[in-house]
């Protein structure tokens, strides 16, 4: 499960980069390398470090997934995980949720998002916006307010009487919710915007 989720890292940061893309092409015999050994070997160690970086985010991911078994039962069966990438231009995802009672065998139930956006700034979007509670929206706002990339409490009561709570998509942040309680949608991005979700079974 590991192995194809770095295998497909790969070739999705390798997209990200006019240098790795070239030598992917390259390398696959499409002739899109430059033939240069100093540049396929400056992007052999860019592969590296985010291979690097990937490890640590296994690790880690591993780590949680036993902490919920040892100190709450969660008794996860397994994991998925997925990298997204918004290229901007206004790009979203509608409201919804990771899991619906209707689904049946291995059901999703612990959904972590871990942001990789540097430079994060509010006029870029991009916000995960929640449904909670109005209660609890006040609570989240009251603490963290609008500054310092804190979650802001969005506008407007909604007829379920949750209300809109929006969490920027800034670096090194990770987000945890009820993968069957929390419906979430991802706000319209104006500039790129990375992120791994893994799903805990």
């Amino acid at each position: 499960e590991f192995d194809g989720l770095a295998c497909a890292l790969k070739g999705a940061f390798a997209q990200g980069g006019g240098t790795a893309g070239a030598t992917v092409g390259g390398g696959n015999g499409g002739g899109g390398g430059s033939g240069d050994g100093d540049s396929e070997a400056g992007v052999a160690n860019a592969d590296a470090a985010y291979y690097k970086d990937l490890d640590v985010y296994l690790a880690k991911m591993a780590e949680l997934r036993e902490e919920l078994d040892s100190a709450l039962s969660f008794g996860c069966v397994r994991t998925s995980m997925m990298l997204t990438r918004y290229p901007g231009a206004g790009a979203r995802y509608a409201r919804h949720l990771d899991a619906t009672p209707e689904q049946t065998g291995d059901v999703r139930r612990l959904t972590a998002v871990y942001y990789m956006n540097p430079d994060w700034k509010v006029e870029n979007g991009g916000c995960l916006r929640v449904y909670v509670p109005a209660e609890l929206a006040d609570r989240v706002a009251a603490e963290f307010g609008t500054e310092g990339g804190g979650a802001a409490g969005g506008s407007g009561e909604h007829p379920e009487g949750l209300r809109p709570l929006d969490i920027e998509p800034r670096l090194d942040r990770l987000v945890l919710f009820a993968s069957g309680w929390l419906e979430h949608e991802v706000l319209p991005s104006h500039a790129e915007r990375s992120a791994i979700t893994t799903w805990f079974y």
